[in-house]
Formats: structure tokens, sequence, C-alpha cells
């Protein structure tokens, strides 16, 4: 594994997060379920959970390919999307 990122803090991403340039990616938010369905995004738990995590330089590539065919559109755009009809 190359991250230590959460499922909740993977699912807040926006490509703003994401520096291809210094390969890294600014963890800011997390995605939570509420109970009765569905979900909202909110901080992490903790002050530590805001931080700047590494990104191997072997998988920028394909972060590239992903955000140029799955992301969400502009800078506020979501890395991970649900799937389209």
């Amino acid at each position: 594994m190359f991250s230590s990122l959460r499922w909740g803090e993977l699912g807040s991403l926006r490509r703003c997060d994401i520096d291809l340039a210094a390969h890294t990616v600014r963890v800011t938010c997390q995605l939570s379920e509420v109970s009765g369905g569905g979900f909202e995004f909110g901080p992490p738990k903790s002050r530590a959970g805001k931080r700047s995590v590494p990104i191997p330089e072997v998988i920028i590539p394909i972060i590239r390919w992903h955000l140029a065919c799955f992301a969400g559109h502009g800078d506020e755009g979501l890395v991970f999307t649900p799937p389209r009809s």
C-alpha cells in the first residue's frame, strides 16, 4: 500500500488536494456516513488528520489518467465520483 489515507479521506479528495508536481496529497476533510442514510463532508477526526501525504512517483501517471478519465471537473471536482449512467 502506498499511502495512509482512510476510506473517508479518499472519498472527500478534490482535484485541488492533489499536487502532482510536488507528489503530495493534502488531507483536509473526510466523508462520513450519516445515521439514517447518506454521507456528509466534515473535518478529520483529529488535528493530526489534516496532513500532507507523499505520492510515490511510480503511480503519478496512473493518477493523471484517473483524473483525466474519472474525476469531477474543476479544482473542486471530486477525485472519486459515483458511476455515471
